[in-house]
Formats: C-alpha cells, structure tokens, sequence
C-alpha cells in the first residue's frame, strides 16, 4: 500500500501504526528545550559582538551575522515541536493553522538558507588564504545570498499558494510538514531538497579539506603575527565546517535514502526508527544543535569576543542590578535620585557637626591654658588676650575673634 504523509512517500505492506518510544520522545524534547535556552541567548549576544565591528564590515563579519540570525530562528523554532515530543505527539502549537503554516515555511527555508551560508562562509575563507592579493568581492556574495534566500521563500510561497503542498501536523514526524497533493510533484520537491543539501556538502568538505593544507604549510613558515592570524581565523572556519558536515551530513543521507526508495520501491523506511525518529532526528533535532554550537565555537576560538564579553558584562550586570532595585524597592528614577540627594545632605551634615565638635574642643582647651597663663602671671600675644589700655584691661575686639574663629575652622576643615 502506497502511503503519501509529510515529505515521506513510504511504501508499506500494512497500515501505518504510531509506535514510539516514550523515552526516546522525551530526550528529543529535552535536547530541543536546550537547545532553545543556550542558543537564543548566545546568538543575540553574537549578533550584537559582530554588529558592534566598525563600518565598513569585511565579507566574513557579514556572513557571520546572517548566520547568527538563522539560527536564532531555528533555535526559537525549537520549542514547538519540543512540545508535542514531550507531550506523547500531539499537536499543541501545531493545532492552530497559522503556526503549523510559518513554522513548515521556516523550516524549509531557514535551515537551507544556514547550510548555504556556512559553505560560502567556507568557500570564502579557502578563496583568500589561496588568493590573498585577489578577495572575493563583498558585494556580489552579498547580492548572491540575497537572491538565494529570496528564491527559497519565493518556491515556498508559490507552491503554497498554487495548492501542491498543504501543511499539516503529521504525529509520525512530530512536527509540521508540507504535504505534497500530487505524488509525482513530490518526488520532484525531494530532488530539489536533495540537490540543495547535495551542493553546499561537497563544497564544504573540499574547502575545508584546502584549508587544512594552507594551515599546514602555515604552521611550517616563520611565526609573523600576520601568518598567525590568517592560521587562527582558517582553524575557526575549519571548525565550524567540520561541525556542520557532521551535523548536516545524515540529512543528506536520508534525504538520499527516500529518493533511491521513491525510484526502487524499496521499503528502507517501514522500519520503526526510519518511519518516526530519522526525520526528527536529522530535521530538527541535529539542525538546532548546529545553531546551539556555533557561537560556543566563536566564543572559544575569536579573542576579540571574549574581550568584547568581558567589556560589556560590567555594564549589563549594572543594569540588571539597578532594575532589580527599582523593581524590589518599586521606587521611581526620580524618588531614586531623591533618596540619593538626600543621603549626600545628611553625611554633609554628619562631616559639618563633626568639625564644629572638633572646634569647640580646641576652644575649650585654648581657655584652659590662657586661664593657666593669667594665673601665673604670663602675658600671651594670643588674640583673644586681655589688652591693656592706659593700664586697664580690655575685652578683646570683634575684629581679631572672628579672625580667630575663621583661621581656626580653616585649620579643621583642610585637616
């Protein structure tokens, strides 16, 4: 019996029946949930260190932020299916038409678009450590990714709109999926999705490949800083594409895989691990761990990201700091700044009485010693001394005991 679901057209000799494995189901739910909670968070940070570069931006700090923004996207894409896994696969989010629609569009677009820049990425990379004095132009790969992207959501549209894919919810993918009407259109929409993986694949694999010799014949020239820097940024990329080639390659394959078994009419997916984990697994599952790792790869092996994290990390904790104080205290900016004004007005006043204290003391040990003084019958030139006048004694003037009282609050206050 021919059965037509999804992006699968399988060919079983019995009814299709949902046998899964709890288990399995609730660590492909988990994996999505983190693959949410650290790639979101760490791709803006990423997006936002690359924005943050100085004009103009060279080639590769583009390709990485329309790369940061694919897979946030696809990290966000997560949580929905991350749910229905988790939830025995039902719909949840899926139940609603609109959803069920944007996300199949996305997930058809998004991480094709991903896997396309990556190997440009790559491409562009090997294309100037081959030919230094010659760089690809910024531009033109710019203008070229543009039309791809453009093309990708332009097929998506026109086949939604002329009625040969409707998306659904299919429980044996655990997630939303164009479901082609006509069995001979589908088999071309699996050549196409084929084709697109099949070209970005070996592209990678053999830049990659060239700029692991580059590296190499780097490593046995001189130590120049500027050697140094092309060998450091070419291991980054090599990285990057090594984790994509892994990640993306059993997509491929089974994409691969359903094509030989649409021609041949075999039965490679009426097993229970082809018929309801290999689309999930290879789909969502390893496409949300590429966007998960990449920015973990930039922050371990680009020294300008880490200084720029340390930078900024001040700042932030600043502000979360200060908004949580307003929110706990639920005080106003202006009550804030109030509250401070008054706090330096009471410790001004705590320093005045203080030196006004000091003041009085020294006056009280200054009377002491000018009683002593009258006493023995010595005759200080302090100014607030008694005078003589025609042999009689006179109060000291005003005068000299507002000089005494202003040069001795001076001494207080510069002490």
């Amino acid at each position: 019996m021919d059965v037509l679901y999804g992006r699968e057209y399988l060919i079983l000799d019995a009814p299709m029946t949902l046998n899964i494995n709890q288990g399995a189901d609730i660590f492909l739910g988990v994996t999505l949930i983190i693959c949410f909670i650290i790639g979101v968070p760490t791709n803006i940070i990423s997006f936002k260190f690359f924005v943050s570069k100085p004009k103009p931006k060279d080639l590769c700090t583009c390709i990485y932020m329309l790369i940061t923004i694919s897979d946030v996207i696809i990290c966000t894409m997560t949580l929905v299916p991350a749910a229905s896994y988790l939830n025995c696969r039902s719909p949840k989010l899926f139940s609603f038409s609109g959803i069920c629609v944007v996300w199949g569009v996305f997930l058809a677009v998004f991480p094709a678009f991903s896997i396309f820049t990556l190997s440009l990425l790559s491409v562009t990379r090997t294309f100037n450590v081959r030919c230094p004095l010659r760089p690809m132009k910024r531009r033109g790969c710019l203008r070229f990714l543009a039309a791809y992207f453009v093309l990708l959501v332009a097929l998506q549209t026109v086949l939604t709109i002329a009625g040969k894919q409707n998306f659904s919810f299919n429980p044996f993918l655990g997630f939303c999926s164009g479901r082609s009407v006509d069995p001979s259109w589908f088999l071309a929409d699996i050549v196409v999705r084929t084709v697109e993986l099949a070209l970005p694949i070996p592209i990678s694999l053999v830049s990659c490949v060239v700029s692991t010799v580059e590296v190499l014949k780097f490593m046995k020239r001189g130590s120049a800083r500027s050697i140094l820097l092309k060998r450091h940024a070419t291991v980054t990329i090599i990285l990057i594409t090594v984790i994509f080639l892994l990640l993306n390659l059993p997509t491929f394959i089974v994409y691969l895989l359903q094509l030989i078994s649409l021609l041949n009419g075999s039965k490679m997916f009426s097993n229970n691990f082809m018929k309801n984990y290999s689309w999930g697994v290879t789909r969502v599952v390893l496409y949300s761990m590429n966007a998960m790792l990449n920015p973990i790869i930039y922050l371990l092996r680009i020294r300008h990201y880490r200084t720029w994290i340390t930078k900024n990390s001040g700042q932030l904790t600043r502000k979360i700091s200060s908004l949580g104080a307003r929110s706990f205290n639920n005080v106003s900016p202006m009550g804030l700044k109030r509250a401070q004004s008054s706090v330096q007005l009471k410790t001004r006043s705590m320093v005045i009485a203080n030196t006004n204290v000091a003041s009085e003391k020294r006056s009280d040990n200054s009377s002491d010693e000018r009683k002593e003084k009258s006493e023995n019958g010595d005759s200080g030139n302090g100014p607030l001394e008694m005078r003589s006048i025609n042999g009689m004694l006179a109060p000291p003037s005003p005068y000299l005991y507002r000089l005494n009282v202003r040069r001795r609050s001076k001494s207080v206050t510069c002490f």
